[in-house]
């Protein structure tokens, strides 16, 4: 059911924020494909989050539609923070609970995170709120709830590049044989494997 949406001012009131025209252009714009082209610190985060919240107050999409990606942990946490506060300061933000959950976490959970990532085992009752992970996080989900459609058991893990390095690394250091015919450094023989396990998966 559509609502009416936030009016300019009253997203400025909620959030706190003096939003300028640009701003909030860029947070009513239609819902389609678009970029936000600014610098470090000019509030891409804050107007990413209040376009939620405007989305949302719409009727558009409901919070547990709304998928938010990112590249750090840190970025995560912080997109993900913002989001729930927003949506809770304009009641728009329903469910048992709106605990945070680990950016690395591979569930939407309530309270505090129990899901694949987290450290901790079973899930937490699931809330209509938003997802927001990183692409390493996001891709684990999928291969948790879905990876059976595809031959892989639901506890695969994704390696990340750190950890596919120290394997490769690792199993070049437990080779006995000299590497002197390939090169005489060994991250140039951690990097060739890294090559070669990519041409073959």
């Amino acid at each position: 059911m559509r609502r009416r949406p936030l009016a300019s001012d009253d997203l400025r009131r909620l959030i706190g924020i003096p939003f300028s025209d640009q701003q909030i252009d860029a947070i009513t714009a239609p819902l389609e494909p678009g970029v936000i082209v600014a610098g470090a610190g000019s509030g891409k985060t804050t107007v990413m989050a209040a376009r939620v919240v405007w989305a949302v107050s719409t009727g558009a999409v409901s919070p547990d539609q709304v998928l938010g990606l990112t590249f750090t942990n840190k970025a995560a946490s912080e997109l993900g923070a913002r989001v729930r506060l927003y949506l809770t300061r304009a009641g728009l933000l329903s469910g048992p609970g709106t605990g945070t959950c680990t950016p690395t976490c591979t569930r939407t959970c309530a309270g505090s995170c129990t899901g694949p990532g987290s450290g901790s085992e079973g899930f937490a009752a699931e809330v209509a709120e938003p997802s927001v992970l990183t692409y390493h996080a996001y891709a684990a989900r999928l291969l948790h709830e879905h990876g059976l459609r595809i031959g892989h058991e639901p506890e695969t893990t994704v390696m990340s590049d750190a950890s596919r390095f120290q394997l490769a690394e690792r199993a070049v250091r437990r080779h006995r044989l000299p590497i002197e015919h390939l090169t005489t450094s060994m991250s140039h023989v951690v990097r060739y494997v890294l090559a070669l396990d990519a041409q073959l998966s």
